[in-house]
């Protein structure tokens, strides 16, 4: 592809510009007269906006302590209740016909470890020998009062629908009948 050039004829050619006129010494504008400053007005109020009177913040109640050591105990093991499905799995799965239900018995020391654990009826033999050594595996926290106590709780096993195999064997868990807990 090519292009072609060409120039302007001469005819066509701009004229020069006549050059700018020179600016002239402006005469120097008359001295400012002092103007009166102005009056600061007077500033408006904000409007006043009504806002209800709100009562005092009432504390909330501390909630009771219980005094016991039986009482404190049942609100801190009910906490714990899910560390006992395993047991209650395993239970299942060796006898699909025991109870689901059961009343718990669990002893803690002065300084609310765990030291053992019972159930009643123990529909398996290796039941009361898995709560005890669960319960051995809760800490509860500081009872009120120093000393050992029991705690009694209902256990359920309702919500548990195991399938598969034990994962242990009867020999395992070290059974004794004898064992008050």
């Amino acid at each position: 592809m090519a292009f072609l050039l060409m120039a302007e004829p001469p005819e066509q050619v701009r004229p020069v510009p006549a050059p700018r006129p020179r600016p002239v010494a402006q005469p120097e504008p008359p001295a400012p007269h002092p103007t009166p400053s102005p009056v600061p007005e007077r500033p408006i109020p904000p409007p006043v906006v009504q806002k209800p009177v709100l009562p005092p913040p009432v504390a909330k109640p501390v909630p009771r302590k219980p005094q016991t050591n039986e009482a404190w105990g049942a609100q801190k093991l009910a906490k714990h209740l899910k560390d006992y499905d395993y047991c209650g799995r395993e239970a299942i799965l060796r006898k699909q016909d025991v109870p689901r239900r059961y009343k718990l018995r669990a002893r803690f020391g002065a300084d609310g470890a765990g030291t053992g654990g019972r159930v009643e009826p123990a529909g398996v033999a290796m039941l009361n020998a898995c709560i005890s050594n669960r319960t051995r595996y809760i800490y509860l926290g500081k009872p009120p009062e120093p000393r050992e106590f029991v705690v009694e709780l209902t256990l359920s096993f309702a919500h548990l629908r195991p399938t598969g195999k034990p994962e242990t064997r009867d020999d395992q868990w070290s059974i004794r009948d004898d064992d008050p807990y």
